[in-house]
């Protein structure tokens, strides 16, 4: 049974990085024809040697990446005169809207612009080409890529999330309090098992680690935004701890369920595992806000010692001869009368 356990633990982790890995090509259809159009009649769109220097322009991404637009529509400038008048028509504005596949052509550099200096060329096919300003593009677009989209949705609506768990957890309680039955809550009457402590633990630790990078080193943050990767030792330090939490969350959540299962009833565990995501996900929001305060560290480390000292006092004990729960370790069974010594 446990080999089993392993060997699904072992496959379900290579396909959630099989996954991950996986690489959009929709968006790289136009790219040569996009980049020969631009060449051959748009040679003036370049940053020239007379303009700001390169350092100016974004380093977060570059040419030939692909976004997915995310805003209700984006609106696209029409290419320059000389374009223009090489093709004998007058183009007026391009709209894409939400989920359009967007493939950066070019960036050029406007020192007149006072609103901002930074324009972006983006392309949806051959014939929807266009500029947009940086700041309107970066707040309108998502990497083409799923750990990204998975971040800015999360990041969103985390908060919305955690209410929706809050109120379905609130429900499920009233119920059982119904029923008048003891519930059972991870850190108070937790089931005979450490990994709910351990994944409540961990997730802490996750946001303790998200908090100091967005504090310390926002542009690490930045970086693995646009090219993410799900392997810890190509990453910083600071974000291969990081990384490193996120898969034990992905291991220890395996292992919360099974064990839920195990230990409970269908509606017991139901109920459990609503109670043990909203403290996973209100431990998460308050210890990613207060460790750029400094003040996370330290409540990090009285949750750890709370949630240890609060397992050992509340571990069940059994007999190793009938399997019945026992008061302290070295007790007799009170049901087939063995000794048991630990």
């Amino acid at each position: 049974m446990k080999q089993s356990r392993i060997v699904f633990l072992l496959f379900f982790c290579l396909s959630i990085l099989l996954a991950a890995c996986q690489k959009s090509v929709g968006g790289f259809e136009c790219q040569d024809d996009v980049r020969r159009l631009d060449d051959s009649v748009l040679v003036t769109d370049s940053v020239s040697p007379n303009e700001p220097e390169p350092q100016m322009l974004s380093q977060c991404y570059d040419i030939n990446d692909n976004f997915v637009v995310v805003t209700d529509s984006l609106y696209l400038e029409p290419d320059s005169l000389e374009r223009n008048a090489l093709m004998g028509r007058i183009d007026t504005a391009h709209v894409v809207f939400r989920g359009d596949l967007l493939v950066v052509a070019d960036r050029s550099i406007n020192p007149q612009d006072s609103i901002d200096s930074v324009w972006v060329k983006v392309a949806r096919d051959q014939y929807t080409i266009g500029w947009v300003r940086e700041s309107v593009f970066l707040s309108s677009i998502v990497p083409d890529a799923p750990i990204s989209q998975f971040i800015h949705y999360f990041s969103n609506f985390n908060r919305v999330f955690f209410l929706l768990l809050f109120v379905l957890a609130v429900l499920a309680f009233l119920y059982r309090l119904s029923k008048r039955k003891q519930l059972t809550v991870v850190h108070f009457n937790d089931i005979d098992s450490p990994y709910p402590m351990l994944l409540c633990i961990v997730v802490s630790g996750a946001a303790v680690f998200y908090g100091s990078i967005q504090h310390f080193s926002p542009e690490t943050w930045v970086q693995f935004y646009y090219y993410p990767t799900l392997n810890p030792f190509i990453l910083p330090l600071g974000m291969a701890c990081f990384i490193a939490c996120v898969w034990l969350v992905i291991l220890l959540s395996v292992a919360v369920i099974d064990e839920v299962f195990r230990c409970l009833l269908l509606v017991d565990a139901l109920t459990y595992l609503l109670s043990l995501s909203c403290i996973c996900m209100l431990c998460y929001i308050f210890f990613s806000l207060s460790t750029p305060y400094y003040v996370g560290y330290v409540c990090f480390l009285m949750y750890v010692v709370f949630a240890v000292i609060r397992y050992r006092r509340s571990r069940h004990y059994h007999c190793g001869v009938c399997g019945a729960e026992l008061l302290s370790p070295n007790s007799k069974c009170p049901k087939c009368g063995a000794k048991n010594v630990r």
